[in-house]
């Protein structure tokens, strides 16, 4: 996530509480707020399954590009349909430019 202060923002109305250190913790080991969405964390669970991290310089259309011939390669074809669906309604969702 590259802005999550409206969502904490939202969550905090909600649950009626407050962010505090822990929050804020969590969040850093996270890697949240991230500089861009494919950023991830370098956890070795999502190394074993072919996570990478981004190549310095790297812009954010390059990487899911290069994510996705990735997952097109281990994926079935009727997946990968799922996973573009999937993706046109979140860049719809949250992607409004």
């Amino acid at each position: 996530m590259i802005d999550p202060w409206p969502y904490m923002g939202c969550l905090e109305r909600i649950l009626d509480t407050q962010m505090d250190y822990h929050t804020k913790k969590m969040m850093k080991k996270q890697n949240v707020p991230r500089k861009m969405y494919s950023e991830g964390i370098g956890w070795a669970i999502y190394k074993q399954y072919g996570w990478v991290p981004l190549e310095e310089g790297s812009i954010e259309d390059k990487e899911f590009d290069k994510r996705r011939r990735f997952a097109a390669e281990h994926a079935s074809r009727e997946a990968m349909e799922v996973l573009d669906q999937l993706c046109v309604e979140y860049e719809a969702k949250y992607l409004k430019k």
